[in-house]
């Protein structure tokens, strides 16, 4: 008897230390492949975890208050990492980074006001900070970022929140230094650096109940059948409403179907044998693209109407003209190559397009015919005039020029018609800057930066809305793959994930591609 009672006592004390010991584990989780798990703990948390949805509206503000940090190996001396996230929450994580070294913190915050122009100085010194960084993940969701907030005394955080559950990885890259992420003042080229500041860091921090959403096949006619077979739930894509309206449409990458990554309906190009397109979908928040235009749709819904466009711009306009007229001719596979040329154009059915290169709008703004001569009664234009600024130009004259062609296009006349009782103008916003380090960069101190052209992108946004121009971000449809055309042509975003979603949203924006209207003249 006296036995037994020994022996139990000694179970109670071995499961008693076993647990302590698991808890303990648990709330400290080892990272040497720089992996976060859910600790234990959470999963004795009465509330489920909220599960994340592709089709969310917006990414709102995290609450730090109940987060818990975990240090991450980091790759530079001069940079501590750490990464948290809440214990009931999926793929909502902060980042934070801070230098290590006070006296080189004070030597790079007192480098000389980046701009003449108060709010942008404050903007850098407030918000930004003197480090620029370019923020990535990938696994559920390819997602970009390189707006941290600034904590002061060299200390920055992102805030992600990612719409897809599943494993994550984190990959951030410090870019460049004493402000000349965005200096309107320092002559000399913005040194980038792209340096990793850790290795990838994987991040689990979703329930198994939380799915990982794929994209759609991309062939609507690729049947699959599912065993056993699905939940009769309706789908939440049924019941979003089409895309629409003159603002950018946002949304997530999720990952490519994979069956089209196996089997890929159209060959994938891999210069230098490296991947570059056909791993991610591009998938809008709150709404569903539903026009002919669609890759792999009815593009010849598109030219029944007899309508003009007019592209004008620089060689993003120019891309965007091939994109586009590789889409409504038909043609599935991915565009390879943009012709440099000056003028371009082409029809389809009904529909005339025509391309003038003109990168700062300056040759319209001279031309006493250009409505005339270039305009010629179009019924969309496509002006695409950002890019080329970005050498050395200040903000404010980039806006005064900006706005100025803007004016000057519109006021062209026009004369109705029934198909487009109203011109359609559309503002397409340079992409992201590729993080060059080559010679060319160099000898011409190109000062494209992307927290740069961020900063102009909203206050760009502002006047182009103001003066009744629809908006395409292609800064932020890019972003998240602008690592990608250094295997490419170094500038441009051919053979890329995100080619798809900017057509989608141009030939969405021009009307061309509804159905109704399709229809209606096929009756």
């Amino acid at each position: 008897m006296l036995l037994s009672s020994r022996r139990t006592l000694l179970a109670y004390v071995l499961a008693i230390t076993l647990a302590v010991t698991v808890l303990l584990l648990s709330f400290h989780p080892t990272s040497s492949c720089a992996e976060f798990s859910k600790p234990i703990k959470d999963y004795f948390s009465s509330l489920p975890v909220a599960c994340p949805s592709v089709y969310d509206a917006g990414r709102p503000a995290l609450d730090h208050s109940r987060q818990t940090c975990y240090p991450v190996p980091s790759n530079h001396t001069a940079f501590a990492l750490e990464v948290c996230y809440a214990p009931d929450t999926c793929n909502q994580f902060t980042a934070r980074i801070s230098r290590t070294s006070h006296a080189d913190c004070q030597a790079a915050e007192d480098t000389p006001d980046p701009s003449k122009d108060a709010g942008i100085t404050r903007w850098m010194r407030e918000k930004r900070g003197p480090d620029a960084f370019y923020l990535r993940t990938d696994g559920a969701e390819r997602y970009a970022s390189v707006l941290p907030e600034y904590d002061g005394g060299c200390k920055y955080h992102f805030d992600v929140r990612l719409k897809n559950p599943g494993d994550a990885y984190l990959q951030i890259w410090w870019t460049e230094q004493r402000y000349t992420g965005f200096s309107d003042t320092n002559a000399s080229w913005p040194e980038m650096l792209l340096d990793p500041l850790s290795a990838p860091v994987q991040l689990k921090t979703c329930p198994s109940h939380c799915e990982m959403q794929i994209s759609k096949p991309l062939l609507p006619s690729r049947k699959i059948v599912s065993i056993p077979p699905p939940p009769p739930v309706p789908s939440s894509a049924l019941a979003l409403p089409d895309c629409t309206g003159p603002d950018p449409i946002p949304g997530s990458y999720i990952p490519a179907h994979p069956l089209d990554i196996l089997y890929p309906p159209e060959v994938l190009p891999q210069p230098h044998d490296a991947p570059v397109v056909g791993r991610y979908n591009f998938v809008p928040e709150a709404c569903v693209w539903r026009h002919a235009g669609l890759r792999f749709g009815n593009p010849d819904a598109c030219s029944i109407r007899p309508a003009k466009m007019f592209i004008t711009g620089d060689s993003h306009g120019r891309v965007s003209y091939d994109a586009m007229l590789h889409r409504l001719k038909g043609n599935t596979d991915n565009l390879l190559e943009s012709e440099k040329t000056g003028h371009k154009s082409g029809s389809v059915g009904n529909l005339d397009i025509n391309f003038l290169w003109d990168p700062r709008g300056t040759d319209f703004l001279n031309d006493d015919e250009a409505c005339a001569e270039r305009v010629q009664g179009a019924n969309i234009i496509v002006l695409s005039t950002v890019t080329h600024y970005r050498g050395h130009s200040p903000a404010s004259y980039v806006f005064s020029q900006v706005r100025k062609v803007l004016s000057t296009v519109a006021a062209c006349p026009y004369t109705p018609t029934p198909d487009f009782p109203v011109r359609k103008q559309i503002l397409l916003y340079t992409p992201a800057i590729v993080q060059r380090q080559d010679e060319f960069v160099r000898k011409y101190k190109d000062h494209g930066t992307n927290l740069r052209m961020a900063y102009w992108r909203d206050e760009i946004y502002k006047i182009a809305r103001e003066l009744n121009w629809e908006f395409v971000d292609q800064l932020e449809l890019t972003l998240p793959h602008s690592l990608e055309p250094l295997g490419t042509d170094m500038a441009h975003f051919l053979a890329n994930d995100a080619l798809d979603p900017i057509v989608d949203e141009l030939l969405g924006k021009t009307g061309l591609c509804d159905y109704t209207a399709g229809m209606a003249r096929n009756s």
